[in-house]
């Protein structure tokens, strides 16, 4: 593997002496084609799709990705993007007739203490029982009890 080193311009690590290179410039042109695909689209394009539009193999798109933090922080706002569209067309197909698993994905998603069931909840509870000797008592209630057989 070739050593990669930061392209000043654009702040993202290339490797620079390969024959096909993912550089920075490269970098800049697949989030400028994802954003582009996003907004004509309302999805996120295929990665293979961006990766041949560059030039470039998808394997040196996932090596530049493990290595180049600056440059997978900027291509998980694309991820975040198809996060909200697929959120909202599950939200939406949740309320149609016959919509149960988008429904229930929505809601352990956003509200996972109701509705995952592998969301732990821990309850602490502290057994308390009545000490004759005790000096001070609180919170009680003062009843005499009454004999039916009285009434």
């Amino acid at each position: 593997m070739n050593p990669l080193a930061i392209d000043e311009q654009t702040g993202f690590l290339e490797s620079s002496n390969s024959l096909v290179t993912l550089n920075g410039i490269r970098k800049t042109e697949i989030l400028r084609l994802a954003q582009e695909y996003i907004d004509q689209n309302g999805k996120i394009p295929s990665l293979i799709t961006l990766c041949k539009s560059v030039g470039i193999s998808l394997r040196t798109f996932q090596r530049h990705i493990q290595y180049d933090q600056q440059f997978k922080s900027a291509f998980r706002e694309v991820l975040l993007n198809g996060q909200a569209i697929l959120e909202n067309v599950m939200f939406n197909r949740g309320l149609e007739p016959g919509g149960f698993m988008d429904r229930i994905a929505w809601l352990r998603r956003y509200f996972p203490e109701n509705w995952n069931p592998e969301h732990k909840m821990i309850v602490a509870h502290e057994n308390k029982t009545f000490d004759p000797t005790a000096t001070e008592i609180t919170n009680y209630i003062d009843v005499q009890p009454i004999d039916d057989d009285k009434k």
